[in-house]
């Protein structure tokens, strides 16, 4: 039930615009009407065990007094003292007894949150110590390499990258095009080691990433994804997050290229604004601002890029985009864009189909070369053009 109220709560925006409002109430009502039945059994079994136990403790009593009495009298077993310290003990074995008669309905309450309990603690851990053996790098000095990469979610059967083979040099600003499942996001979460490769390897300068220290490899990654997480907490705790000692001046700097200085100073509260839960109180495109600004503080030599610019509108990306241009020529850059403009500057593209490679190159050769790559820059550019 605390799991539909949950949803309920998260997906209002598409509750109210999808005019659902009864059928989700109908939903919460069945699965509040499930736990009350449940409730009333479990209320019922307790206050019956109670009187059940007590009925019974009363019977063993009586009969124990009527036999042991009659033992007493006539001699034969018992003397009076053996039959008191029988019935002292009986009754100091009341107590536990009356609560052996709850014991099942314990029992059942344990199981069911022993079962969620269970499924959580088998998840896999995460954990510097699983890291193994703890390498560290200083940066990327040479290029990233996918050697013979498959990789499949484990939920599900189908592969979802195949064979994957390709080289990005230092300082290559390389765009990663393809249709929606094509596989270009998966292969950006296995440089940070989000998962890992089922077969074949990720090298980075060399290396494999799975004999690198996440927090080492992590801290060398920037990540800006299309879904923006913020904390509800201020505007520059979001900025400055993962590293608070950064000076003002480099933050201001970072928020001018991100083009965030603007809106940030006509909040309330200019950076000490309260931005709510995951950014409530800005648009989708300043979040993604903020995401930027982020990972540009971060300062790190692998910039990844996933659709980091699909919810700005066409004048804001474009500044935003002259203003990483010098930042980019000094890192690696993977780009993940739906966007022609995020492509056109790239040194190189390649197209994902079905979780291959089908093609890469420069823009125009691939032009000229891919019938895929030019049906996918035709549906860019319909996106791309202003309403």
């Amino acid at each position: 039930m605390t799991g539909a109220l949950q949803e309920t709560i998260s997906g209002a925006r598409l509750i109210k615009s999808s005019a659902t409002e009864q059928n989700e109430t109908e939903r919460f009502e069945s699965r509040s009407y499930r736990l009350f039945k449940n409730s009333l059994r479990l209320a019922r079994l307790e206050r019956l065990a109670s009187p059940l136990s007590e009925t019974i403790g009363v019977v063993i009593i009586a009969s124990v007094l009527l036999l042991g009495g009659q033992q007493v009298l006539t001699g034969s077993l018992l003397d009076a003292e053996d039959f008191i310290r029988f019935i002292v003990v009986l009754f100091a074995m009341l107590a536990p007894a009356r609560a052996v008669g709850n014991l099942h309905n314990y029992l059942q309450i344990g199981a069911a949150a022993g079962a969620r309990i269970d499924t959580l603690l088998n998840e896999p851990i995460e954990s510097p110590s699983m890291d193994s053996p703890d390498k560290e790098i200083s940066g990327l000095r040479d290029n990233l390499t996918f050697e013979h990469v498959w990789f499949r979610y484990p939920t599900s059967e189908q592969w979802v990258l195949k064979d994957i083979s390709m080289t990005v040099k230092r300082g290559e600003r390389v765009a990663l095009v393809g249709r929606s499942g094509s596989g270009k996001t998966t292969m950006a979460n296995l440089l940070p080691r989000f998962y890992s490769a089922e077969r074949g390897r990720v090298l980075w300068d060399g290396e494999d990433v799975e004999t690198i220290s996440r927090n080492a490899l992590r801290k060398h990654i920037s990540l800006v994804s299309q879904d923006v997480f913020l904390f509800n907490e201020s505007v520059r705790y979001n900025l400055t997050y993962g590293k608070p000692d950064v000076s003002e001046e480099k933050l201001q700097a970072a928020m001018k290229r991100a083009q965030c200085t603007d809106f940030v100073n006509k909040l309330p509260h200019g950076l000490d604004t309260v931005v709510g839960e995951r950014g409530a109180q800005l648009s989708g495109g300043q979040k993604q601002r903020i995401a930027i600004a982020r990972a540009l503080l971060k300062d790190a030599p692998l910039l990844i890029f996933d659709e980091a610019t699909s919810a700005l509108d066409n004048e804001s990306e474009r500044l935003i985009q002259h203003a990483l241009e010098e930042l980019f020529r000094e890192r690696t850059v993977i780009i993940i864009a739906h966007r022609l403009s995020s492509i056109r500057f790239a040194d190189r593209v390649v197209v994902l189909d079905e979780g291959q490679i089908a093609a890469q190159g420069k823009h125009d050769a691939l032009l000229a070369d891919s019938d895929l790559y030019r049906t996918l820059t035709q549906l860019y550019e319909r996106e791309s053009l202003p309403e």
